[in-house]
């Protein structure tokens, strides 16, 4: 056993698998930004320098939580879809509930310029689903790129949404007619009864079906 990962008397043993299941623990409580190595060391019953023998920054601990994160994607149920759109849907829902369960995890993509591994892994079945639909080369590659940023984009958004600032859109719209042209302030009266609330899921699954149905008419004709 290594220096570093003999335990004191009482404590669990001290692993790499343990410190990144207890920052994914703690990131489901608290937003990335609070998630020190003083903290996790709290969390772990150890010291910052404990953590250090396993992660040699900060940096590199976020990367290695952000891969887990990654690898949990459950594709499995793309297996059985026949239909290139049914596998791009599934693929987008599983993308979703998975960084959805770790929301902190999101910003973790702005540490570090480099993509992970896992993340390529992810990304085969997505390539695969666009072959079967008869994209190739540069077509496929900017399709997927495309298809990737609608799904995250969309992800993103929505756990940036301010709860109280979706609570007060239709009190600030009802301010704002006042100050509207006359075409615009008929349009947003129009939408009144409809601000204040929204379902995020439905609205994910309409923004899914606009991307496929983009990507169905910009498909080449059948050879």
């Amino acid at each position: 056993m290594s220096a570093h990962a003999r335990p004191a008397r009482g404590r669990p043993l001290l692993s790499h698998a343990r410190i990144l299941d207890t920052a994914l623990e703690l990131l489901q409580q608290m937003p990335l930004k609070e998630l020190t190595m003083r903290r996790l060391a709290q969390a772990l019953n150890t010291t910052p320098a404990a953590l250090y023998g396993y992660f040699a920054s900060q940096e590199e601990l976020f990367a290695a939580v952000a891969t887990r994160v990654v690898r949990g994607i459950d594709l499995s149920a793309l297996q059985s879809a026949a239909h290139w759109q049914e596998r791009l849907r599934l693929w987008a829902r599983a993308v979703r509930a998975r960084q959805l369960e770790f929301a902190s995890t999101a910003a973790m993509a702005q540490i570090s310029p480099h993509i992970p591994a896992s993340w390529f892994e992810v990304t085969a079945p997505l390539l695969r689903a666009l072959e079967s639909a008869g994209l190739s080369d540069q077509a496929l590659m900017d399709t997927a790129r495309c298809y990737s940023r609608i799904v995250y984009g969309s992800i993103l958004t929505e756990l940036a949404q301010d709860p109280y600032a979706l609570q007060v859109e239709r009190a600030d719209a009802e301010a704002a007619l006042g100050q509207l042209s006359p075409q615009a302030a008929e349009q947003i009266a129009g939408i009144l009864p409809y601000l204040g609330t929204q379902d995020n899921e439905a609205l994910f699954e309409m923004t899914i079906d606009c991307a496929l149905r983009g990507i169905a008419a910009a498909l080449p004709p059948p050879a």
